[in-house]
């Protein structure tokens, strides 16, 4: 049964798994190791940043007159499309359309998370309440400070095995913040 205190849960559910970022430690090898130069790879970093300026007013606009589930679930969808075309990335346009589709899927799912979030603290606190829990912020970001940590660990044991093994973990982590947005 759904209920305001499942928003809750399912955001902070939804950040950790997005903030298990195993890709991120071993990203410049991974690309360097498909032939791509420092500049391409701050190239590909430059579209990713630009895409994210370009779209987050607009996608918090979206979030607004959408609505804030419909536009996690996409952005959700898009961070799981793009994660899911690493593996088979090989030149420096394969990883700029990454880059692009993941750029657009966080600028949908960024801020449009908090604002559920806030929104559901308050409507709890409104019905009175006792499970409304002290500054939902700290605790998220703290959430994705243990996510990033184990994600940095898990990377350094899958990047044993081969950096092409880091970037499936990735695809596949990436499928459960879209099944929760669901």
């Amino acid at each position: 049964m759904y209920t305001i205190k499942s928003n809750i849960a399912g955001i902070y559910a939804l950040s950790f798994f997005q903030s298990l970022m195993v890709l991120t430690a071993i990203y410049v090898p991974l690309l360097q190791g498909h032939g791509l130069t420092m500049s391409q790879i701050l190239q590909t970093q430059a579209m990713f940043a630009l895409v994210i300026a370009g779209c987050e007013v607009p996608s918090g606009y979206l979030a607004d007159v959408w609505g804030r589930k419909r536009a996690i679930v996409l952005g959700t969808a898009l961070c799981a499309i793009g994660f899911g075309i690493v593996p088979l990335c090989e030149s420096f346009s394969d990883f700029m359309v990454y880059e692009l589709i993941l750029g657009v899927g966080i600028s949908l799912s960024s801020g449009a998370d908090l604002a559920l979030l806030y929104d559901s603290q308050l409507q709890l606190k409104r019905e009175g309440s006792d499970h409304v829990g002290n500054n939902p912020i700290a605790k998220l970001v703290s959430l994705e400070g243990i996510a990033g940590a184990l994600g940095a660990v898990a990377a350094s044991v899958l990047s044993y095995h081969s950096l092409q093994s880091v970037a499936i973990a990735q695809a596949l982590i990436n499928v459960i913040p879209f099944l929760i947005a669901l």
